[in-house]
């Protein structure tokens, strides 16, 4: 890797309060990107929700000794060929999501509006099609509790308070 190298942050865009419109608002560069945000912030959390919290023993469970038996213990029927990164845990999109499971589904509904936005405008499956149904019923194995909030603290509102405008797009901007 050359030192001009950089990787590019994964966020996760919410330009309108309805996430279809919002997913139709987005360009093929920010779907992708999102989609995947959405995705990691998924896997972020049950990562969370199962236990692994640390670098160290997300390296130590999938290890070369315990790889299989954590795949098979804690991901049963994961969809992936490789176990899920530990990049996104840390993620401000990815804490978002975990504080409760009004935030997880929220997260959840955007990422199948994406995905279907996705899907009507190249019409193949993506890789994160499988990863959201299969989050999406492991999660009710690992009993997620509901805080029984009635309004969530959306998105854009969690953003630092120097970056808060009325307006989402202006916001995003910044």
């Amino acid at each position: 890797m050359s030192k001009f190298h950089k990787h590019s942050s994964v966020s996760i865009w919410f330009l309108d309060k309805d996430l279809d419109v919002s997913a139709s608002y987005l360009t093929d560069k920010a779907l992708a990107k999102s989609i995947k945000g959405c995705a990691e912030a998924l896997l972020a959390t049950y990562m969370h929700m199962v236990g692994i919290r640390s670098k160290r023993m997300h390296s130590l469970m999938f290890s070369k000794e315990y790889e299989a038996d954590t795949r098979s213990r804690l991901f049963p029927g994961w969809p992936g060929k490789h176990h899920p990164s530990f990049a996104a845990y840390n993620k401000k999109e990815s804490k978002w999501c975990r504080r409760c499971h009004e935030n997880f589904d929220y997260v959840a509904r955007y990422l199948r509006s994406l995905l279907d936005e996705q899907m009507f405008r190249h019409p193949k499956t993506c890789y994160e099609e499988k990863i959201l149904d299969w989050v999406t019923s492991a999660m009710d194995e690992v009993n997620f509790p509901y805080s029984g909030i009635k309004t969530i603290e959306l998105p854009w509102k969690a953003l630092d308070v120097k970056y808060r405008r009325q307006d989402i797009v202006e916001g995003y901007r910044l």
